[in-house]
């Protein structure tokens, strides 16, 4: 099984944009929580606490990040995601990565659930926040891309996810992850990432997007790899 929506593995396809608003896209990471996960609470309550006092100093020394806070939140008790694998987390706890690259192929920024990687310089490519628990009825996590005053010179995109807990995707329940027009809700590509060959990884390379001129790729990826890894320079083979 594995994939549900989109082309094959290592298949490149046009995608169509909705030219309307500000022309997102969106990639949605999903998964179910673990059926006694209310056991984790105290967990979840000590990540969230630690993430609030970090994001707290962030804003002291730098305000631009303020008013990123003031429209998020919820975001100021997200957990970081920079110190490794949380390997003894017990509940399930996906990530969702976004890396860049411009027209030279060179690396611009990462978009991820931490605070400090929230959004990227141009504040047109931004990620949902954290989510510890796999609770939302949609998308646990997302990443928006809109193309309306993205700047020229971002053409490159490489999403990826790890299981930032003690589980392989294969022990996680029903993680998914698709990427739609944001305004039509359309999947150009869908991955029922638990039911892939060789599940049984941290980390997974899901989709390339790219710009050629005026136009808008995907190239379905799908392969699992080590979690330690220097993702801008890994992620590079792919484009």
């Amino acid at each position: 099984m594995g994939l549900l929506t989109g082309p094959a593995t290592g298949e490149v396809v046009e995608i169509s944009v909705t030219m309307e608003a500000k022309q997102r896209l969106v990639a949605g990471l999903s998964w179910d929580p673990r059926p006694d996960e209310e056991v984790g609470k105290k967990e979840r309550k000590k990540y969230r606490w630690a993430q609030l006092k970090k994001s707290i100093g962030m804003m002291m020394e730098n305000p631009e990040m303020l008013s990123y806070f003031m429209k998020r939140p919820g975001s100021m008790k997200e957990k970081s995601d920079h110190q490794g694998r949380q390997s003894e987390y017990p509940y399930y706890d996906l990530d969702l990565h976004c890396f860049i690259y411009d027209n030279t192929g060179q690396f611009y920024a990462v978009i991820d659930p931490s605070a400090e990687h929230a959004t990227d310089p141009s504040h047109k490519i931004y990620h949902s926040g954290e989510d510890m628990e796999g609770h939302r009825k949609y998308d646990d996590e997302q990443i928006h891309i809109e193309l309306k005053g993205l700047p020229d010179n971002l053409t490159e995109f490489v999403f990826m996810i790890e299981s930032d807990c003690m589980h392989e995707f294969d022990k996680v329940l029903n993680p998914a992850v698709r990427f739609a027009d944001a305004y039509t809700n359309k999947n150009f590509l869908q991955v029922q990432i638990g039911d892939l060959p060789d599940s049984n990884a941290f980390a997974f390379v899901f989709c390339r997007v790219f710009r050629r001129d005026d136009k808008w790729f995907i190239q379905n990826i799908s392969e699992f790899t080590d979690f330690d890894q220097n993702w801008p320079e890994y992620l590079k083979r792919y484009l």
